[in-house]
């Protein structure tokens, strides 16, 4: 008889008799549960530092074999030392692929092999954030108690754990939760909607330009050092708050005095001492110590709580707004707008043409505040700060000057985002500093499953055998060393430790830096796949825009006596520049020496000074850009045919003339018909001259043709098509696909 049926057939007083006549108290019962379930907590505690080492596929990869303690592993002598200087050292004694202790002696993998990072980047549902992330980041803004408690009896058993309770931002979500938020966010980070922030970000561009020269002004003299990190902090802080919810916390003006930006910085201090964060790291690995309150504890309830006050007014007010502008219409996802992504997110949600499954709930919706914050200022103003730093140096003052140049050729105080993303040197000069200074210089990944993971070059197991993949258990950890992989000289060369935006000005001369999968060609610093940074044509634009503002109208050079700035990230997400203090702590600082652009006046006097009249100079400049026109004509006339590598293709010999090269048949025949005469003769892939005679490939293999359409902002349309509707339309939609979908550099 089934268990139910017999529970049916009991009366009260028959279960009353069985309890009464149970030979143990509630006491006992009591003690021998819990006994109990400290001894599977034991035994489970024994089995992870003893047993599933040696049971980790893992543990046959190479790696060191010393450790700093069984509680700590590596990890101990991986927080002390720089960002990923461990690492590197490892690296280069043992390969691309190697394997480390962890917490509580858990092995972990780290690769820089591109092609095993695709794998984990491109199957990013398989490879979620670690539990111990999660839970760190659901303390801030989950639910509370119940997901804690769900967490402290099943996170041992399910790595793949994500609490359907918790509702977290797009930064911290997982799964279907992810898949979801992607979709309903997308939009709100369009090309469209970045234009429309241009604004916001040259308005606080210049606000901080203005601050930093009445500095200048006020020091009595040309020159005054400045802490540009905390200024540039406050700047972008400011943008994401009116760029993101339409709140200004005016810390340019006021500083850090805003009620939400005070209890935001109490929970995300970059400042905490190393024995804070040493019990973070332990509570965020072992659920039991969870229960332990501490003093961060304390803190983080309290900013949590005004937090979660003013993100619900913030999210009521946008929704009330969306409403009385609406004038008892309904409101529909095609007439969806707003003046920041927050509005733009909330109206979209209300619209009653949006499936349900398709709407976030209030929590949710709060959620993408904090994620905000977290992503959306602190990256872009550490980035821009090690930038400027970089640009102060002695040895890459050049960079300062030639880019200084090349903002000045722009005579509008406000250029477009197409103005701005048509500045190669701009360019090249962010992709280098996203390359060289990846902010972010490491993050974690958790597999929920058994896997063989493939690399694309071959290395040796811990047994001398050479393999092409790597195995790994559900549950293992693996670390994506993202700036390791931006600095890779395998993949840059011998320089790829100096600061050389010329690189990106070369063409095609790193060849295997198209194997980084990420989503910013090149660097690997958003990420990539399904996972990459949602907004990173937001921070793109927004670097650009602080670029603009000052360095054209200032130079920045270091301090008569610099101190020695050293990349400290400790178990905080971003690595800042740090100064060592008297003792021993570090302090997160940057100081330059700021001075003023020359005045009108002074370059006036410069000219005065020229030994030769207008006419003269004009006269020399002429002379010298016709002969250098008439040189770079024959040079593609005679040397640059003779020196492609396409002429080594298959294709036909004779052409029409000089000039037209084939392109002349080519327009009298019928469409294609030239092409599908020369692939039946010579193959899928052939060569032949275009005008000038330039040699031009035409191919039909599926292959060759996917690999250049899924990397399309490497192969944009050609030059010559741009101008030319550019030339009809002006500044409208044609032109405007290139610069607004990245396209600011010719493949």
């Amino acid at each position: 008889m089934p268990s139910s049926q017999i529970l049916d057939s009991l009366t009260l007083d028959q279960v009353q008799r069985l309890l009464e006549a149970f030979p143990y108290n509630g006491w006992q019962v009591a003690g021998a549960v819990t006994s109990s379930y400290l001894v599977y907590k034991v035994i489970t505690l024994l089995k992870a530092w003893f047993i599933d080492p040696q049971l980790s596929p893992l543990i046959n990869l190479p790696g060191p074999e010393s450790y700093g303690s069984i509680i700590w592993g590596n990890m101990g002598e991986i927080v002390n030392a720089p960002p990923l200087a461990l690492h590197e050292e490892w690296f280069n004694k043992y390969g691309h692929t190697i394997t480390f202790r962890g917490l509580l002696m858990a092995p972990q993998v780290a690769t820089k092999d591109p092609k095993a990072l695709a794998h984990i980047i491109n199957h990013c549902y398989d490879y979620p954030k670690p539990p111990s992330t999660r839970s760190l980041f659901s303390g801030f803004f989950g639910k509370g108690m119940i997901p804690a408690l769900i967490t402290f009896i099943t996170a041992e058993e399910s790595p793949d754990y994500a609490d359907p309770t918790t509702r977290l931002g797009i930064l911290f979500t997982e799964g279907n939760d992810h898949k979801r938020q992607r979709k309903i966010m997308n939009p709100c980070f369009g090309p469209s909607r970045i234009r429309d922030l241009l604004p916001v970000f040259y308005g606080k561009a210049f606000e901080l330009r203005d601050i930093w020269i009445r500095h200048i002004v006020e020091g009595g003299t040309n020159e005054r050092d400045i802490d540009i990190l905390v200024w540039l902090t406050r700047a972008t802080l400011d943008v994401i708050g009116l760029a993101g919810f339409g709140y200004e916390f005016d810390t340019l003006a006021n500083g850090e005095k805003n009620e939400l930006i005070r209890a935001f910085m109490n929970v995300f201090s970059p400042n905490q001492d190393a024995t804070s964060a040493g019990i973070g790291i332990l509570k965020s690995r072992t659920p039991l110590l969870r229960w332990i309150p501490t003093e961060r504890d304390r803190i983080t309830s309290q900013s949590k709580a005004i937090m979660d006050r003013i993100g619900m007014k913030i999210v009521q007010d946008k929704r009330d707004a969306v409403v009385a502008a609406s004038n008892g219409r309904e409101v529909e996802k095609k007439t969806v707008e707003g003046r920041d992504l927050l509005s733009v997110l909330v109206k979209a949600n209300m619209a009653t043409d949006v499936k349900d499954s398709e709407r976030m709930s209030d929590e949710e919706v709060m959620g993408q505040i904090c994620t905000m914050l977290i992503a959306g200022h602190e990256t872009t103003a550490t980035s821009v700060t090690w930038l400027l730093y970089d640009l102060s140096l002695p040895q890459y003052q050049h960079i300062q000057t030639k880019l200084r140049e090349e903002l000045l050729t722009l005579t509008s105080e406000r250029p477009t985002m197409e103005e701005l993303n048509n500045l190669p040197y701009l360019d090249a000069v962010i992709r280098e500093n996203l390359r060289y200074r990846s902010v972010v210089d490491s993050t974690a990944r958790c597999a929920s499953k058994d896997d063989v993971i493939p690399v694309s070059t071959p290395y040796k197991d811990r047994k001398g055998i050479e393999r092409m993949e790597f195995r790994i258990a559900a549950g293992d950890q693996i670390e994506i060393p993202i700036g390791s992989l931006n600095r890779d000289k395998g993949i840059w060369g011998e320089d790829a430790d100096e600061f050389k935006p010329g690189r990106w000005l070369e063409g095609n001369s790193h060849p295997r830096s198209t194997e980084i999968p990420g989503v910013l060609s090149g660097v690997l610093t958003f990420l990539g796949g399904p996972r990459a940074c949602i907004g990173y044509r937001f921070a793109l634009m927004e670097m650009k825009v602080l670029i603009f503002a000052l360095v054209r109208n200032l130079s920045f050079e270091l301090p008569e006596a610099p101190p020695l700035i050293e990349p400290r990230s400790q178990i905080d997400i971003v690595t800042r520049p740090a100064i060592r203090q008297a003792d021993g702590s570090y302090k997160n600082s940057m100081p330059l020496q700021i001075l003023d652009s020359p005045t009108l006046d002074q370059v006036q006097r410069l000219l005065d000074a020229i030994p030769y009249n207008g006419w003269q100079v004009a006269g020399a400049v002429t002379s010298s850009y016709v002969a250098y026109k008439v040189f770079t004509l024959l040079k593609t006339l005679l040397i640059d045919p003779q020196l492609s590598p396409l002429i080594n293709l298959p294709g036909p010999e004779s052409y029409g003339s000089i000039i037209w090269g084939h392109v002349a048949e080519i327009l009298n025949a019928p469409p294609l018909a030239l092409h599908e005469e020369w692939f039946s003769k010579y193959g899928h892939t052939i060569t032949f001259r275009g005008l000038l005679l330039a040699p031009r490939l035409a191919t039909k293999d599926p292959k060759a043709l996917a690999h250049i359409i899924n990397h399309c902002y490497d192969y944009p349309k050609p030059p010559a098509m741009r101008s030319l509707f550019s030339g009809f339309f002006g500044k409208g939609m044609i032109p405007a696909l290139t610069a607004s979908r990245g396209e600011s550099r010719v493949g």
